[in-house]
């Protein structure tokens, strides 16, 4: 029935064109594509004809067919119907996410088109009146022009009370500036296609007296604030995002502006980001718009820390936010903190609050323009402005997941109410939330990631979405991939989903693993020697590496096949396993595993020297990271000839001092610590004596007074560490077989004690 009713609409569209009338061409041409190519040609008398003709068609059809091609449209239906299935639980839960998103955002337009009235979004504001007797008062302002006038008043007075740290950038554009600025600048890029463009600027720098004009005018809107007429004109043009995405909701769209109107935003955008790393504004971990920082830096730092997360088997919460439109939503106000002036700000936003806008599409140029709503510059800078990439910018080792869970929403909480203060907002379609924890493998010795269903399983993450609805935060199992700044990135190691990202885009790298190999030389030797953020998370792995192993040489340094089977699954792990394959290793100078006695050693150097079995070697390291030891010196009493009770038997001693962060783990279980009461003495002792005597006694001590809690004087007495002082115990009594120490009353530092 479908077919009838096109061809009666081709003809009766037909038909009024031929009248005169307006049709709408694409539907014709839709029409005619679909049923009647040639149509057209048709005269008018001949489309009356075809359109009596599909007309007494349809009503026979009608009388005659349609019960039965309905009932076979059914049947075919039916049968071809099939249930939805998705490949996985992510992909079900997103297409749920998306259509709940759609169904608010039909919501808010809906909303947003029966309450929007003709003040616009904002409706009324509070400002303070100061009266005659000195007392201030607040008033409610709601008509529209009041209400622009008085943000704008309150905009001002918070950039006059605002009070620096130090001393603002007084921009100016010099004859030589602008001359270095312009050959540096591609001709068909960054400027609207009305007016001058940056060739006509590239050339004119050729004659001196045209630079020193042009470089003067520049310099009047960064001295004064003033605007020019020229510069309120800006085109919008839709640019996609993902290649071959056209939806517009999924394009990002930038301003093309007045090429000396983008030149003093760049000089804008250095200046305040020379400022900010002049005065340290910038987190160490911002790699985003600076100079000599990556994004695979970033991405490098992110793979560390959670390296250390399993290397300390710490719990932690580790949430990948969006912020939507972040440079629309820069505050003003706080460009102040960036040394920029009131008369460089007043430039810049008033140009983009006063602006006619027109829109470019693939049929060109709209000829119709609009403005903004208000002329208030509440926040943002703007897609396309060339200064906005430069102005965009707890212990847990003993703790579980479940126990983090509500510090977790504390800072997501936080953190978020602070984008909103300023404006902001974060999309929770791109934004995803980790639990880390880690339990114990008694089988296989080694500690893995705790999934979803053993970690919190009833705990959600709740945010405020982009119109202000709570909603809870979609959690990841830790090797559940993302795609965050470029790479695919998890807690938990997993390469097919960056693997199978490339094979899809195609690689074209002529050695793969060759490349691979000389990308993390290059980082290790740039990061460690450079001392940035990744070298700093990089040194605490090594050391890290290096207690868990307990060897004396670097992770890099040792022996794969010996040690390899100690080591946590890291970044640093399959770097050494790369250089191990090609006979490579790098040496860095960082702290290593102290020996605080004459002949000292280091307990896992002496398991080797046995050449104990693989699987003994990691049971015996297990041993030896609960009791919290590394050297002979560490398990020995004070006078180091006798193996301490405690430790031959497998309980930590709390009264040690330690220098080192051990990481979490477990009791091993009783044939282990029999393992590794045959392998001490295999090592260390004799004969099974009665007080495991060592076979070769230790000597004098190397280290000062801050490894211990006690100490002992013969001719003194005892002392015990309180906080950083030390309290005396003097002899009570008589007794030499059984000797009792009482507190004197006397504290004394600990520079005093040597």
């Amino acid at each position: 029935m479908q077919g009838f009713w096109d061809c009666m609409s081709l003809w009766k569209l037909l038909l009024k064109g031929k009248k005169g009338c307006h049709v709408s061409s694409c539907r014709v041409r839709r029409l005619m594509k679909k049923k009647l190519p040639q149509a057209w040609r048709k005269s008018a008398v001949d489309l009356e004809d075809c359109l009596k003709q599909e007309r007494s068609l349809y009503k026979q059809a009608k009388h005659t067919y349609a019960a039965q091609w309905r009932k076979d449209f059914l049947t075919v239906q039916t049968k071809d119907a099939k249930k939805h299935q998705w490949k996985s639980r992510k992909a079900r839960d997103r297409f749920f996410r998306l259509q709940q998103m759609k169904q608010r955002e039909e919501a808010r337009h809906r909303c947003c088109a029966q309450s929007k009235g003709s003040t616009g979004d904002l409706q009324a504001i509070q400002i303070e009146e100061h009266l005659s007797d000195g007392t201030t008062s607040l008033r409610t302002i709601t008509d529209r022009r009041l209400v622009e006038d008085g943000c704008m008043q309150e905009t001002r007075h918070a950039m006059i009370k605002h009070e620096r740290r130090h001393s603002p950038v007084h921009l100016q554009v010099s004859k030589d500036d602008h001359v270095y600025f312009w050959p540096r600048n591609p001709e068909n890029k960054g400027s609207k296609p009305h007016g001058l463009h940056n060739g006509h600027f590239k050339a004119a720098i050729q004659s001196p007296s045209i630079a020193y004009c042009d470089a003067l005018f520049r310099n009047i809107p960064l001295t004064t604030g003033f605007v020019p007429l020229q510069w309120q004109n800006l085109m919008n043009f839709a640019i996609k995002k993902k290649p071959g995405d056209f939806r517009l909701s999924k394009m990002r769209t930038i301003q093309l502006m007045n090429s000396e109107a983008q030149a003093n935003n760049k000089k804008a955008g250095r200046a305040a980001m020379q400022f900010a790393e002049a005065h340290s504004l910038i987190p160490d971990g911002q790699c985003g718009s600076c100079k000599r920082h990556q994004a695979i830096d970033l991405a490098l730092s992110k793979q560390l820390v959670w390296d250390l997360l399993i290397l300390q088997r710490r719990a932690a919460g580790w949430i990948s936010n969006d912020a939507k439109s972040c440079f629309d939503w820069v505050a003003i106000v706080t460009m102040l903190l960036f040394g920029l002036t009131w008369h460089v700000l007043s430039s810049m936003f008033n140009m983009l609050s006063f602006a006619t806008r027109r829109i470019c599409t693939g049929f060109g140029d709209s000829k119709r323009s609009f403005c903004p709503p208000s002329a208030v510059p509440f926040q943002g800078c703007g897609q396309g402005n060339g200064a906005a990439p430069h102005l965009d910018l707890g212990d847990t080792v003993h703790h579980s997941g479940e126990d983090i869970c509500a510090s977790v929403q504390a800072a997501a909480t936080l953190w978020l109410g602070g984008i909103r203060a300023t404006g902001g907002a974060i999309n929770p379609e791109k934004s995803f939330w980790w639990l880390i924890d880690f339990e114990w493998d008694a089988r296989n010795g080694q500690w893995r990631f705790c999934r979803k269903c053993s970690a919190a399983p009833e705990f959600d993450l709740k945010i405020p979405g982009l119109y202000s609805d709570i909603e809870p935060l979609r959690r990841l199992e830790p090797d559940d991939s993302e795609r965050t700044l470029g790479v695919m990135l998890s807690p938990l190691e997993n390469h097919n989903a960056q693997e199978a990202q490339l094979v899809s885009k195609g690689l074209g790298v002529p050695h793969l693993f060759g490349k691979q190999v000389y990308k993390h030389l290059e980082m290790i030797l740039r990061h460690m020697l450079g001392g940035t953020k990744p070298g700093a998370y990089m040194d605490a792995n090594l050391q890290a590496h290096q207690l868990e192993t307990g060897t004396s040489f670097g992770l890099l340094q040792q022996d794969y096949q010996n040690t390899s089977i100690l080591a946590s699954d890291t970044w640093l792990k399959r770097v050494w396993k790369e250089l191990e394959s090609l006979d490579m290793y790098v040496a860095f100078d960082s702290p290593a595993l102290s020996l605080r006695w004459h002949h000292d050693a280091l307990l896992i150097d002496l398991f080797i020297d046995l050449e104990v079995d693989q699987d003994d070697l990691l049971w015996l390291n297990w041993c030896r990271m609960f009791l919290q030891v590394a050297t002979v010196s560490d398990i020995t009493t004070a006078d180091g000839r006798y193996i301490r009770q405690c430790i031959w038997n497998g309980f930590r001693d709390d009264t040690y001092r330690t220098p080192y962060n051990w990481p979490r783990t477990v009791r091993p279980g009783r044939p282990y610590w029999e393992l590794w009461q045959r392998t001490l003495s295999r090592a260390l002792l004799p004969s099974h004596g009665q007080h495991h005597p060592l076979l070769q006694p230790l000597g004098h001590w190397h280290d000062n007074f801050e490894s211990w809690n006690w100490l002992w004087s013969p001719t003194v007495g005892l002392f015990h560490r309180e906080g950083a002082a030390w309290t005396h115990l003097a002899l009570a009594g008589s007794s030499t077989i059984s000797r009792r120490y009482a507190p004197s009353g006397s504290h004394s530092g600990t520079d005093s004690l040597q």
